[in-house]
């Protein structure tokens, strides 16, 4: 469990006056949350010494953020005294408070009773649910809390509304639940008042079912989720048929309990300006999965479509979480713009209570931060973790990471050559996927003059045999680089799962000038070019084209270019162009591209040179 703006120490109340002091503090914070009221007089139920108790939960963090949210500097204390009233007539309420009461029980170890009686004779330190169907203005999911230092109150005009009051409650709570054998604890709630509805009325999950499909487990506990963040809707499409019937009875049952709305294959109707569809793909990064989305206008309807068979196995939840919670934000909360920033700060708080239900939202994988992947005495590796939490653990001999690999918190030095692999780790079963990638120390480098042994003829850069534009200056009927290239070897200290391929040669620069090296490959690689403290090394990285430039003196170079296979064990393709005094740049000269045997040579025409035939 991570625990990061809960305290779980105890606080005396000396030390409970200055946190209150802290927790007035609304920078950031929407218009609708407003300061700490203050009381003109302490009121008469509230000791002037409090027991010990964990301190309140900031309610400024809380998501999605309520649409009215009022302090005051002062507490109510859940303990050993506290009690659930709701009236006995109230018959659709009762299971909502059955459900607060066993809530309240699993965060504080506390027998805390259910009390069916006239919520006006509520004694001091009751909570209170209660169902005012008169009370129109809350509509259909509109609730209020109200905390005061005698009693807390949940009110709303229908079931829903107290569902979602409680999914609110829920997270003025500590995330962690009391294990087995501890002792019982008691709370402070601050002071506040709460006054929310949704912005849009339908927001509802879209799950297309087809070869791969949910069990009854993973449905009902999804659909548990879906109400903890305010959704209210459960569409399921595609083949259903692998659903019995026991499944969806089961299901039913509990998303009527959650105040989930099912629909089973139902017709979504004609889209309109009103009705707004997300279709989610594989998260990319956090930034990404974190995004709240701007909803324009007044739309009546927001739903998130999945495609199951998109999914790899067991990776549902990463896709849905965090960014249902975003989206969750957009469509409950009544504001304008989207506060990214604010939001971001909440949503890391608010990854404890996806913890405690199991959910195993979106981790990114590491980053790999300017480390040379290929160097001759030293280099710097840094790992860093995009996410908001977490710790990076790795590998550096290519064995499994796991959660008892070791924690890279800063720079390692590396002097040998090996294979890093990464992953961030939440918790033991919480984990990203993994970055993977080789590093190789080189320390020889061909020395001036030396001639390869042991090497392979094979690999040769050629010029274009005819003029290359009407530019006399650009006109090269010699060969630009000649070279041997070395058959698959391991380099220096290796581990046996490393392996380079090696080019050794030289350039032949007409003239000197600015040039521009480009590279598009799948694996990694680096060109050095000349040896000893004068080398340059031009290192790129698998992902598409990358382009350098630098200025090649006329002559000749040693060159050496490196490279090592990865699963896709594509050899690169590296290009030269010239670039003129203007800055524009010319043309390729040379285009190096080896085959699984890395021998081959296929020059490359530039653009003019094709169109002129």
């Amino acid at each position: 469990m991570i625990i990061r703006h809960q305290n779980h120490g105890l606080l005396p109340h000396a030390l409970l006056c200055l946190l209150l002091g802290g927790l007035g503090s609304t920078s950031g914070v929407s218009a609708a949350i407003s300061p700490p009221t203050h009381f003109q007089e302490a009121p008469s139920h509230q000791p002037e010494e409090l027991p010990l108790a964990l301190p309140p939960i900031d309610p400024t963090q809380l998501i999605p953020r309520p649409a009215e949210l009022r302090q005051a500097d002062a507490v109510f204390l859940l303990g050993s005294h506290a009690t659930v009233v709701v009236d006995a007539g109230a018959i659709e309420a009762h299971p909502i408070a059955t459900r607060l009461a066993r809530q309240l029980r699993l965060s504080t170890g506390q027998s805390i009773p259910i009390e069916l009686s006239d919520v006006s004779d509520a004694e001091f330190g009751a909570w209170i649910v209660r169902l005012r169907t008169d009370r129109t203005e809350f509509g259909t999911e509109g609730y209020r809390i109200k905390i005061e230092p005698e009693q807390a109150r949940l009110v709303a005009a229908t079931p829903a509304g107290l569902l979602a009051g409680f999914s609110t409650l829920r997270q003025l709570l500590p995330a962690s639940e009391l294990e087995p054998g501890e002792p019982p604890r008691e709370l402070l709630l601050r002071c506040l008042r709460i006054q929310d509805g949704p912005r849009v009325p339908e927001r509802g999950l879209n799950l297309e079912i087809g070869d791969h499909a949910l069990s009854k487990k993973e449905l009902l506990r999804l659909v548990q989720q879906l109400a903890h963040h305010k959704w209210n809707e459960l569409h399921l499409t595609g083949d259903t048929s692998g659903l019995s019937e026991k499944t969806l009875r089961e299901l039913r049952q509990a998303a009527n309990r959650e105040g989930i709305t099912l629909f089973l294959n139902a017709d979504r109707g004609e889209p309109d300006a009103a009705k707004v569809l997300y279709t989610l793909k594989a998260p990319l990064d956090w930034e990404e999965a974190s995004k709240i989305p701007e909803l324009r206008g007044t739309p009546t309807s927001v739903k998130v479509h999945v495609r199951l068979d998109d999914i790899p196995a067991g990776q549902l939840a990463s896709w849905l979480w965090p960014r249902l919670i975003a989206l969750a934000e957009s469509a409950w909360t009544q504001t304008i713009a989207p506060n990214n920033q604010d939001f971001s700060a909440r949503l890391t708080n608010h990854l404890d209570y996806l913890s405690a239900e199991g959910i195993q939202w979106f981790v990114p994988a590491p980053e790999r931060m300017g480390t040379e992947r290929v160097f001759e005495e030293s280099a710097i590796l840094r790992l860093h973790n995009p996410g908001p939490v977490g710790s990076v653990r790795a590998t550096l001999d290519g064995s499994p990471v796991t959660y008892q690999s070791p924690v890279i918190a800063g720079p390692l030095t590396l002097t040998e050559s090996g294979r890093v692999r990464a992953r961030v780790f939440i918790d033991k079963e919480h984990v990203s996927s993994e970055l993977d990638f080789s590093v190789v120390c080189e320390p020889a480098l061909l020395a001036e003059g030396e001639t390869p042994q042991g090497l392979a003829p094979g690999l040769e850069w050629e010029a274009f045999d005819k003029d290359l534009s009407s530019n006399d200056d650009m006109t090269l009927r010699e060969p630009l680089v000649q070279g041997w290239a070395s058959r698959p070897a391991r380099p220096s200290n290796a581990p046996d799962n490393i392996m380079v391929i090696r080019f050794h040669g030289w350039i032949e620069v007409p003239r000197t000038g600015t040039y521009s090296l480009g590279a598009h490959t799948r694996s990694p690689c680096a060109l050095v070019l000349g040896q000893g403290e004068s080398a340059r090394r031009f290192e790129f990285s698998e992902g598409g084209p990358v382009t350098v430039e630098t200025v090649l003196g006329a002559g000749t170079h040693r060159a050496q270019l490196l490279w090592w296979p990865t699963p896709y064990n594509e050899p690169p393709r590296l290009s030269w162009h010239r670039t003129h005094d203007r800055g524009a740049e010319d043309m390729a000269l040379a285009w190096l591209a080896p085959t699984p045997d890395f021998i081959a040579l296929e020059p490359l025409r530039s653009e003019s040179a094709q169109k002129d035939g």
